[in-house]
């Protein structure tokens, strides 16, 4: 699995994924996933290239892919855009964190507030 992040200025893909099955996180190379689902937390990293990257005001379009098995095509498997103003971007930049919060009657998320 996989994130692309696209901006006005840039695009960027999470390409390091690992996940948190139990209580121990662990790098993703698969997962089977039953027809119940599977709850796990999710975090998704850049690989270092030398290029710091840094989330930016405005329409963030966010996109998750995966690679289904026996299926070498990989997949749009979700998608969201988030809308930032400077001082979201700011805390995010930051050592401080930014809540996303599903708000069910406008279909989308929201950033809300700091951890």
């Amino acid at each position: 699995m996989f994130i692309k992040l696209i901006n006005n200025t840039q695009i960027q893909d999470f390409n390091i994924w690992a996940f948190n099955p139990d209580s121990e996180l662990v790098r993703g190379s698969g997962i089977y996933v039953s027809k119940t689902g599977l709850s796990a937390y999710h975090h998704f990293l850049t690989t270092y290239d030398g290029v710091k990257f840094s989330f930016k005001s405005g329409k963030n379009h966010l996109q998750i892919f995966a690679e289904i098995a026996g299926n070498k095509k990989i997949k749009l498997i979700y998608e969201e855009t988030i809308e930032l103003d400077q001082n979201q971007v700011d805390l995010i930049n930051s050592p401080n964190k930014l809540c996303l919060d599903w708000i069910p009657s406008e279909g989308k998320y929201k950033p809300n507030k700091t951890l």
